[in-house]
């Protein structure tokens, strides 16, 4: 819903284009491995690239003020305790 409020967010442009890379590259190296061999230097580059931008996502969002992802939500103990009890 629109709250009438001008905010004034910028996208984090770099950070969206790290991520899309590493979720595109690190999934289609695994559908393609399943077809072609994980062994193909395509599927290993691909695979190494993912983890590469994955890293560079990572330590730039650690660095910007209005970052894609906040990271302290991956340190919360509530979202890891809800993983559990959806397990058991």
């Amino acid at each position: 819903p629109r709250s009438g409020k001008n905010l004034d967010e910028k996208l984090d442009l770099r950070g969206s284009i790290l991520f899309v890379i590493a979720v595109v590259l690190m999934f289609g190296s695994i559908t393609q491995g399943q077809t072609v061999g994980y062994t193909n230097p395509m599927i290993i580059l691909g695979i190494v690239i993912s983890f590469l931008s994955l890293m560079v996502f990572i330590s730039l969002e650690r660095k910007i003020t209005e970052p894609l992802l906040h990271l302290s939500i991956l340190r919360s103990t509530f979202l890891y305790r809800q993983q559990y009890i959806r397990i058991f």
